[in-house]
This record gives structure tokens, sequence and C-alpha cells, in this order.
């Protein structure tokens, strides 16, 4: 059976559908998701059909049709945390935070290192091309040497720093810009990367590289000290007793890898160090605007680059030293 109200048309429903006359309805109360509104034609009407609420006419009366609804329940509203279960999180992530913060530093200080060995490795490459273009020798070689012969050479501490000035030739990054993608020295001061540790970097913020030593040139001995060099290897500005002791303060001038090997195996004499201030003891003379870090930038290891090229770390001595 379908029934006709006004311009809808409904599909007769079914008996279990409860039938509310015209006495139970109201105009501005709510009909199941819509408001009635009054009567047209005598019929009642509402804004909106939901619910599957159906309006018709039975008898002649008007009625509204509505399907009988479900048993309504309340949605579950969430618990939420006691204090105390926000308070065992806390404490939890606390722990985890505390367990993994030293690890994250060791990994941290383990690439610093790392990058510092990198700088070494590169500082060997091009000082041993130096030496191929120049008849062995290592920088700054004879085709540097003063005017009139004499005394000529690096001096020991190495700033990273550059630029055409008779002060920067005795600094060793001053050779070796072509060899490491620099710019060739001129009147511009110019930074060498490679000669900046990065944990230099990190332990003397605000240092300036006209007053930072970063690392040190020697090359004289072995690690336990039992081999000693009779000259210096990269020769030296002044006068002075070669690492051996054999002499009083000499000349000194560069000299070939050849004559180094001809000593001691290349792999047993270090040409490079980290310096700080518990391995020179005090500041040296000559060195009074400099900067150094009170203790090893690396902790308890300094890296130590050796003629063959490689790079090795050694412990720190407690009681100062180089090791």
């Amino acid at each position: 059976m379908v029934i006709e109200v006004g311009q809808a048309i409904f599909e007769k429903l079914p008996d279990q559908f409860i039938v509310v006359n015209e006495q139970n309805i109201q105009e501005g109360v709510d009909c199941f998701g819509g408001k009635v509104s009054g009567t047209t034609a005598g019929l009642f009407s509402c804004e909106k059909v939901a619910f599957g609420m159906r309006m018709g006419i039975v008898h002649g009366r008007p009625t509204v049709y509505m399907k009988p609804l479900k048993p309504y329940r309340m949605p579950r509203q969430s618990k939420g945390f006691t204090l105390i279960e926000l308070l065992v999180v806390i404490a939890i992530i606390a722990i985890l935070a505390a367990l993994l913060l030293p690890a994250l530093a060791k990994a941290k200080q383990k690439a610093t290192e790392a990058a510092c060995m990198s700088n070494y490795h590169q500082t060997h490459l091009a000082v041993q091309m130096f030496a191929d273009e120049h008849n062995d020798f290592l920088p700054p070689s004879p085709d540097y040497a003063v005017a009139g012969g004499g005394t000529y050479g690096l001096w020991d501490g190495e700033f990273y720093y550059y630029d055409n000035t008779p002060g920067s030739m005795q600094h060793l990054c001053y050779y070796l810009t072509s060899y490491l993608g620099y710019h060739a020295p001129d009147a511009t001061m110019r930074l060498a990367p490679v000669m900046l540790c990065p944990g230099f970097d990190k332990n003397l913020p605000g240092a300036t590289p006209y007053n930072t030593v970063c690392y040190y040139l020697y090359g004289g001995t072995s690690d336990d000290k039992s081999i000693k060099l009779p000259f210096f290897p990269f020769g030296y500005p002044q006068d002075a007793a070669p690492p051996d002791g054999s002499t009083g303060a000499v000349p000194q001038i560069p000299h070939k890898l050849a004559a180094v090997g001809a000593v001691a195996p290349l792999s047993q004499i270090w040409v490079m160090s980290d310096i700080d201030l518990l391995a020179v003891g005090t500041i040296p003379a000559g060195w009074s605007t400099t900067v150094l870090p009170a203790k090893p930038v690396h902790g308890s290891i300094r890296n130590h680059l050796y003629f063959d090229g490689h790079v090795g770390t050694k412990k720190v001595n407690p009681a100062g030293g180089f090791y």
C-alpha cells in the first residue's frame, strides 16, 4: 500500500512501526530530527525527515510513523592517565635518557676523532705530493731557502691560516695549498681547515686563527722515544739543538724523506700530533698569545700522524707530555 502526502509518496511501513496521531504532536517540538512547523491542509510536517520517520494519513487523521529506535548507549569516555601513571612514564623516559646520553656523547667524540684523522690523512697526502715534486725534500725544501743560505724551516706550532707574509712562510699550510685545493697565498688571510681539529674548534669557542695552534709539527722521535732523529725533518727557523741532543744549537734545514727513513722506519717516526697544555706543560716561549686547550680535546687519547701516512692514537699520560 502507498500513502500520498502532499507531493511525497511513502511506502507502507511495517506493522511494528509506532503510530502517533496529531494529539501527540505540537508545533515547535522535536520530531526525531526535525521541528514540527504546523499544519498544511490538515497535515503536520517536519523540516526534515530523519531516523526513518515517515508522515502520512491514517483514517483521515494526520499521523507520523516512526521506526522504533534502538536502545541508546552513551559513548565510552576515555579514562585518561592517573598521576601515578604519568610519573611512571616520566621516570622511564628519564632512565632511558640517562642510558642513551653517554652513548651519544661517546659517538659524537668518535666522530670528532675521525674528522681529525681525516685532516691528518689529507696533510700527509699533500706533504707526499710536495716531496714528489721537490726531489723528495720535505717542506719548505731548498727551493724556498733564505737568501745567502743558513738556517730555515718550519715552526713546530702550526696555525690554520696563511697569507704571503714571511711569517706565514714558516708554517706548513703555506706550502700545501695547491695540493689541498686551496687558494694560492696572497695578501688576503685565508683559513686552512685541514689544520683545524674539530675538537679544538669546540673546546675553544671564540679563538681566532691568529692565536690558536691546533697541531704540533715535530717529527723527531718515535712513540717510546727510543728513536730520536739527529735533525729536524722540516728544518727550523732558527738554530736549535737536534731531537737526539747530539749537539747544541746548530743550523737546521729541511731534509729528504729518505733521510728520515735511513734512521728508522717511517711508520715509527711521527710527524704531527694534537697539542694541549697538558702535553707542553706551559705555553712555549714565543707563543705568548697562543690559545691552547687545558686538556686533550679527544679525551683520553691524542692522534698522531706518522711519516708513512698512517694515523695512530696514543693514550694520554696524566703526568704530562705527548705520550
